[in-house]
């Protein structure tokens, strides 16, 4: 049964860009009548607790290799300091893995460089901080063409 929404938490996590979306997973008030209310599940590269940037700790629930794409509704990325860092890597290919299966994967501020780090970016329409600094941080992206310069930008899954 699909109902998880997995929410990747890791170290210099972007805490407060992911509060509206948890709350209304959550509260599920804004749901239709009938749908099955879903769970967030925080998932870590590993279980250790982690430090957001805000200050927060927190204790994964899960690690990644626990995570169940059968169950998965939904795949968040939040934004944060270290998505240039090979740690993530592993998150990414779980997120490529979601693309391909037609689950949402939701990537937040900062969580677009380490998508574009890996070329998920080079065929699919997204946005990000900003193109310039994009290509700065990124030497390997490619997907300059399907930038758009909105505050949010969907294309499929994504």
């Amino acid at each position: 049964m699909k109902n998880k929404v997995y929410l990747y938490v890791f170290d210099t996590m972007a805490d407060w860009e992911i509060g509206y979306l948890s709350t209304e997973i959550n509260s599920g008030r804004y749901y239709k009548k009938g749908l099955m209310p879903l769970k967030i599940v925080t998932v870590g590269i590993n279980k250790n607790p982690i430090t957001t940037m805000g200050g927060l700790e927190i204790l994964p629930e899960i690690e990644l290799k626990e995570c169940s794409i059968e169950e998965t509704v939904a795949f968040i990325l939040p934004g944060g300091n270290t998505w240039t860092d090979a740690i993530h890597t592993p998150i990414i290919r779980m997120a490529e893995e979601c693309l391909e299966k037609g689950i949402v994967v939701g990537a937040i501020c900062g969580a677009t460089i380490g998508l574009a780090m890996e070329g998920v970016l080079n065929k699919r329409a997204h946005t990000s901080n900003d193109l310039g600094y994009l290509k700065m941080v990124c030497p390997s992206y490619a997907g300059e063409k399907y930038y758009k310069q909105e505050y949010a930008v969907t294309d499929r899954s994504l």
